[in-house]
């Protein structure tokens, strides 16, 4: 077993943040997006076309404004052009704003603002600033937590820079494959802008087990090899490792507490248990499942485990690992219309999956982009044949189908670019007497069905094969979990 602790700061008077380096995706939450027949009063009647907001911004000062009649500064969808006569009696821009005399750049870098874009907000004026992305949505929490520098928000509508698309939407050029925003749980019952308690809860997670050959995205079972997280409400911040397990798990847990309106002065995450980070076995879903079910249980469960699925969905980038983490089974996982619909399997329990883990990993990102995006008739029959063959099998003690079943020619030949030992080892396997082998989500474990008699001899089979190849691994052999993420101590 090995252990190690994460601390992740937060501060109470701009909402939470994670103390992590900044390519970190997290959950964003923008403001909810206004109309213009909202903003339109009988003294602001509608004042005709609309002006891209961020390009002036990000213009330099002194371009004359294309309005007849108006003077140099930024344009906006409402009321935000300088040069303009303010209406009488209505309050300067500063004090719509909330920030009086004491405007800084703290200000800016508290509410997320780019360095470039707060030198030109500097350079422009106030106004400019209430059309720099993220400030509305600072101010917004400021003011629901009573701070006395955001009474009243101008209500210009933003937006993002083009080039950069929201975290997680498909045109984000870091996003994972079909991931979506995550959703906004405003509506949770009983949340509330409040400072949690120094609490914990600890939480046992699973490997799973995704694709099971041809069910790409589709597919994915739930293994028995478990570790466990624990969150913790802390105010001691450290800076936790790229890619690690706690810093997963404490970015999941901040996302679904700064989403349920709870500010938690800091938060703390540990891992213990010994499964493999980035070999196929699901770790970011476990490490995700885990600080959401642990976050839900220090709001004391405002959302069923039904409702934590958009928001781990979003968070992980597709169902097909997530779910069966979250719920245990063999999930069968579908995308309608941006709901995740599945459907629970109990695994059989006279079959074990033989797993050789070798000691290089295969990025699921890198992996996924060598996935052609085009298929022939014959390739899509092909596959779904096999993935319903898959889940019959499971289910009526077919396993003799299995070899069948476990054939993919979508996903594992272009994988296997990266693993060229990968398919002399699944000959290996079915020569040892497996039913079938397949590599495991995005790889490099290799999984093969097997019989509990046979289990161990297939096994090392495998590593001979791999060794024969230059591959380094080790290999365990597990049953398939009816149990998925389940909180232990709270």
């Amino acid at each position: 077993m090995t252990a190690s602790r994460i601390t992740c700061a937060a501060r109470s008077e701009a909402g939470v943040s994670l103390s992590v380096p900044p390519n970190e995706p997290m959950a964003v939450r923008t403001p909810p997006r206004m109309t213009m027949s909202s903003m339109r009063t009988p003294d602001r009647p509608s004042r005709g076309g609309r002006a891209t907001v961020l390009s002036a911004v990000y213009a330099g000062a002194g371009g004359a404004s294309k309005r007849t009649g108006r003077g140099p500064g930024v344009t906006c969808f409402s009321h935000c052009t300088p040069g303009r006569a303010r209406r009488e009696g209505a309050p300067s821009s500063a004090r719509r704003l909330g920030l009086g005399p004491s405007l800084s750049n703290r200000h800016l870098r508290q509410a997320f603002v780019p360095r470039d874009a707060r030198r030109v907000a500097g350079v422009r004026g106030r106004r400019a600033l209430r059309c720099v992305p993220g400030l509305r949505a600072h101010f917004d929490r400021l003011r629901a937590s009573g701070s006395r520098r955001a009474r009243a928000p101008s209500p210009c509508r933003l937006r993002r820079p083009p080039e950069r698309p929201p975290v997680g939407s498909r045109a984000s050029p870091t996003a994972p494959q079909h991931s979506r925003p995550p959703p906004r749980f405003e509506g949770v019952p009983g949340a509330s802008s409040t400072t949690m308690p120094d609490r914990s809860v600890t939480v046992r997670v699973p490997a799973t087990s995704a694709n099971l050959g041809p069910g790409f995205d589709a597919l994915g079972v739930a293994l028995d090899w478990f570790g466990t997280i624990t969150i913790r409400t802390s105010d001691s911040p450290q800076t936790p490792p790229e890619g690690s397990m706690e810093r997963m798990a404490a970015a999941a847990a901040l996302a679904l507490l700064d989403q349920a309106g709870e500010t938690p002065r800091g938060l703390s995450a540990t891992y213990e248990g010994d499964m493999p980070v980035g070999r196929g076995l699901g770790m970011s879903a476990a490490a995700r499942a885990g600080g959401l079910v642990a976050a839900n249980t220090l709001l004391g469960n405002r959302l069923t485990m039904a409702e934590l699925v958009p928001l781990a969905v979003a968070l992980e980038g597709h169902g097909d690992n997530i779910i069966p983490a979250l719920f245990g089974g063999l999930q069968v996982v579908a995308e309608d219309e941006g709901r995740h619909v599945h459907v629970k399997i109990t695994p059989p329990a006279d079959l074990r999956i033989a797993l050789l883990v070798p000691e290089f990993s295969m990025p699921t990102e890198e992996s996924r982009k060598l996935i052609p995006t085009n298929l022939t008739r014959n390739q899509a029959v092909h596959n779904i044949g096999r993935a319903a063959m898959m889940v019959a099998a499971l289910t009526q003690g077919r396993y003799d189908a299995l070899v069948t079943a476990v054939e993919d020619i979508i996903h594992q030949p272009a994988r296997g670019t990266l693993f060229p030992a990968m398919f002399p080892i699944f000959e290996g396997a079915r020569a040892a007497g497996a039913h079938g082998a397949y590599l495991s989500g995005g790889g490099s474990t290799i999984a093969a069905f097997v019989d509990p008699a046979t289990a161990e001899h297939v096994a090392n089979t495998m590593r001979e094969v791999a060794a024969a190849h230059g591959v380094d691994s080790f290999t365990r052999v597990v049953s398939m979990s009816n149990t998925g993420t389940e909180v232990i101590d709270r």
